[in-house]
């Protein structure tokens, strides 16, 4: 299983210097199990670079 966070500020984006090293974006986080599978975990802010990551996967891919 592999756990992939695009973003873990809470409910409110932090843009900034301040926050490049870990970033500023809401909770998104992408899960995909040992089969191939896809759970995407809150849609947050994270959710923009999450997509861009995953634009050529073919698997049906679920929002939880």
């Amino acid at each position: 299983m592999e756990i992939t966070f695009y973003g873990v500020r809470g409910s409110i984006p932090t843009p900034g210097p301040e926050t490049i090293k870990y970033g500023g974006n809401t909770t998104s986080i992408l899960v995909e199990d040992q089969a191939g599978n896809f759970l995407i975990l809150d849609a947050g802010t994270g959710i923009r670079k999450l997509g861009i990551d995953i634009q050529g996967i073919k698997e049906e891919i679920y929002i939880l």
